[in-house]
């Protein structure tokens, strides 16, 4: 959990939701091989470099991952990071979010990070968590070249409406409610993912 200021009267607490669970089937059709384990040039793994930035401004998230991903969960424990199970007909994002919400739903709201992208810095990070501590009935999230990324914050007004996620919906219908705060970056990885092997490089 992460705390921001609200005002001097209260505090803000944002659960961050690390979703890990999808089976990235296009990166290894077989299975076999974890996408999230997997190296990147510079030697740390994908879920690694994720961690790496975002376990430094947010010390406590929750994990969501599938029953059957064991080396991840491990690899998760091993760095005192918490995960809670999907079942394997629940793997989509939107099972995920549900789940993660489900299991925090004292939260003031939620940011959305994904596991297999390992290039989002952790300034990116701690300016969307700010950002939100001043907006906190807004739905916050960076954009690049015109391109929305992650982590997306949002406000625990849409509690049932993350609820109700299925498949493989995200929290991206409802941004047309608004009201959305977007913040400007250069940063690319924000929407660089990890979806085939020469993504690593």
């Amino acid at each position: 959990m992460v705390s921001e200021k609200r005002n001097n009267s209260s505090m803000m607490h944002i659960q961050v939701l690390l979703l890990c669970a999808g089976k990235g089937s296009r990166f290894d059709p077989s299975g076999q091989t974890s996408k999230l384990l997997a190296p990147l040039a510079a030697g740390e793994s994908v879920l690694g470099a994720v961690l790496q930035h975002l376990l430094g401004v947010c010390p406590q998230p929750l994990a969501i991952v599938n029953t059957s991903q064991h080396q991840v969960k491990d690899f998760l424990t091993e760095r005192a990071v918490s995960w809670i199970e999907v079942t394997d007909d629940k793997l989509s994002m939107g099972y995920s979010i549900a789940a993660g919400v489900r299991h925090s739903e004292e939260a003031d709201g939620w940011l959305i990070c994904l596991g297999d992208m390992p290039y989002i810095q952790s300034s990116i990070i701690a300016q969307v968590l700010e950002v939100a501590s001043q907006n906190p009935e807004a739905i916050v999230a960076p954009v690049c070249d015109g391109q929305r990324g992650h982590p997306v914050f949002i406000p625990s007004r849409f509690k049932e409406d993350l609820l109700n996620l299925q498949k493989d919906e995200g929290p991206r219908h409802l941004m047309k409610h608004g009201p959305l705060v977007l913040i400007s970056t250069q940063d690319t990885g924000i929407y660089r993912d990890i979806d085939v092997p020469s993504d690593l490089i």
